[in-house]
């Protein structure tokens, strides 16, 4: 677990590395789905639904989401960059 999250590896070293430097390897966005972000709001993800760009995590709601993502992925980036400050400390529930 780290910062509340469950991860899982697909290998001890995959393990190792990640208890080295745990935040390289967290999800940007708290975790929540990066083009709902980008819309100010927070969803829960899927764990197939993912990309690293640019050596940062980043998932998304589920596979069909990710897809509208991945057509404006730098563009998305922006938006959700714009609004993660003000909806950080917001509950999903509250947005």
């Amino acid at each position: 677990m780290y910062e509340g999250a469950i991860y899982r590896f697909s290998s001890t070293k995959n393990h190792d590395l990640f208890v080295e430097n745990p935040a390289k390897y967290a999800p940007a966005y708290g975790g929540y789905c990066a083009l709902g972000t980008s819309f100010g709001k927070k969803f829960a993800v899927d764990g197939k639904a993912f990309q690293v760009v640019d050596g940062q995590l980043y998932v998304n709601k589920n596979l069909s989401v990710y897809k509208s993502w991945r057509k404006d992925i730098p563009g998305n980036l922006v938006k959700s960059d714009a609004q993660w400050p003000t909806i950080k400390n917001v509950p999903a529930g509250d947005l």
